[in-house]
């Protein structure tokens, strides 16, 4: 891997479980819909990666949530940090990936919007797909789709 690369999910809670697990409650899927604006929102949760190669390791981070022009909130991560997260970093993988959690107690939606992040290196800024914030006035949003996939482990992994 050589390129760098940043995502987020967006969702009402997150909490962090026993042996380095995350369960995420709410999971919102490209829209968040209300009946109106303004709207309020108890909890609102950005939970962000941002992966890069073991070669090419950030030097600095930023983290920065928007909506539309207005900062949200911001969260740099200091070069200790980034140390931690590149030797807790499995060697089985060919990546380093750096999590964090944007947690907004309450949030007000004064009118429809995107959410996304920037991330902020040393040399580039990475931009997650957006959340929508959006009325149910609007007839045209997609309802999503969650396809499913059974499937068994082989004999040996089981």
């Amino acid at each position: 891997m050589n390129e760098r690369s940043a995502y987020a999910i967006y969702c009402e809670d997150a909490r962090e479980e026993v042996h380095g697990k995350v369960s995420l409650m709410g999971i919102y899927a490209d829209y968040a819909i209300f009946s109106k604006f303004p709207a309020n929102v108890s909890k609102f949760v950005i939970v962000v990666f941002a992966n890069t190669s073991r070669s090419n390791p950030f030097k600095t981070l930023k983290f920065r949530a928007k909506a539309g022009n207005h900062v949200l909130g911001e969260m740099d991560i200091d070069q200790n940090n980034i140390q931690e997260d590149l030797a807790a970093s499995p060697v089985d993988l060919e990546d380093i990936q750096v999590k964090v959690q944007m947690v907004f107690t309450p949030i007000s939606v004064n009118k429809p919007c995107k959410v996304y992040v920037e991330v902020i290196t040393e040399s580039e800024t990475l931009t997650t797909r957006p959340l929508i914030f959006e009325t149910s006035e609007r007839k045209d949003i997609p309802i999503p789709v969650l396809r499913e996939v059974e499937g068994k482990l082989p004999e040996n992994l089981a």
